[in-house]
């Protein structure tokens, strides 16, 4: 079975050097040792096959039972309410995860891991502007790839405007991304310029803006005057990320969530089923 996977290039096994044959596996009186690559791409086949499995279209506890007939797998990890199932979606879940080590580097600054990674990939600027780099580790590659959902909700919450760029740093609700879309150039950087007594300086944000921009910034309320700013996650209202939370932004866009009556609140089942 073993030579017939390597013959298909199931199984490629590991070179030790270039020259070297490659080495799939060694056999032991009472074990066995099997080496193969194994990357991204393998991890997201292997997570489609479970997920695969765990949506099967029948299950049943045996040969001649009747089971439970399915809608397809698709639809397996739909909302309840949307006539879902409720499955977890396993690439969702699992990019959900990842953002916690993001979140944790943009909350808490103290730990000793993220003092190790702002001095390795990102000393002169913020998390959120952080770049993968050249020569960067497994690890640092994947806390980025979960940053693409983090950067779905975080935002600053602002007080006296003195930590955000507003060029380089999400902080304009509402929008979808947090971000201003206007032209950087030679303009100023910190929010708390464009605030004097606790009012936006009409004349200055204009200079600078336009627009859709404009308009949200000058509607903004400024009643957190004298605080200081925060990072919070947009779509909870305690403010911190949730890993459910974070799953139901990957998953489907957070901004068309239908929360009204689904199929499950009409739904009638009679009997009992195996499940």
């Amino acid at each position: 079975m073993l030579r017939e996977a390597e013959e298909r290039k199931v199984l490629t096994g590991i070179k030790i050097s270039r020259e070297s044959p490659p080495i799939s596996h060694i056999l032991f009186v009472d074990d066995t040792m099997i080496f193969l690559s194994f990357d991204s791409a393998a991890s997201s086949d292997v997570r489609r096959s479970v997920a695969s499995l765990l949506g099967m279209n029948e299950w049943g506890t045996g040969d001649g039972d009747i089971g439970i007939h399915w809608r397809s797998s698709d639809k397996h990890c739909d909302d309840k309410l949307e006539g879902g199932v409720g499955f977890k979606d396993l690439e969702c879940i699992n990019m959900a995860l990842l953002v916690k080590q993001g979140w944790r580097s943009l909350t808490n600054q103290a730990p000793l891991l993220f003092k190790i990674l702002k001095g390795r990939y990102f000393r002169r600027t913020s998390f959120l502007n952080a770049k993968l780099g050249a020569n960067s580790s497994f690890g640092w590659g994947s806390i980025l790839e979960g940053r693409k959902l983090l950067l779905k909700g975080v935002r600053w919450w602002f007080g006296d405007g003195r930590s955000i760029d507003m060029w380089k740093e999400p902080w304009v609700p509402p929008s979808t991304d947090f971000f201003l879309r206007g032209d950087q150039g030679d303009k100023p950087c910190w929010v708390s310029q464009l605030i004097r007594r606790g009012e936006w300086i009409e004349k200055a944000v204009g200079n600078i803006m336009e627009g859709d921009d404009l308009a949200k910034v000058l509607s903004l309320p400024l009643i957190h005057r004298g605080m200081e700013d925060k990072l919070i996650w947009n779509h909870n209202l305690c403010g911190h990320y949730l890993t459910s939370s974070g799953y139901k932004v990957w998953y489907i866009s957070p901004w068309t969530l239908n929360t009204g009556g689904g199929s499950w609140k009409t739904l009638k089942i009679g009997g009992s089923s195996f499940l």
